[in-house]
């Protein structure tokens, strides 16, 4: 797995496990479920992307 961590620097590796989310899409105020792309590595921010 080291050469896939290589290739994907900022993906958020877990295992097998996908774990779909909610958030609230800030444009329109609405609840959406799916899957982020990936989280920052940093414990302090850990902000998703979409």
């Amino acid at each position: 797995m080291p050469d896939v961590i290589e290739r994907y620097p900022k993906a958020e590796f877990a295992g097998c496990v996908i774990v779909p989310e909610e958030r609230i899409y800030f444009a329109t105020g609405k609840v959406e479920s799916g899957i982020a792309k990936w989280a920052c590595q940093n414990n302090e921010c850990r902000h998703r992307w979409w």
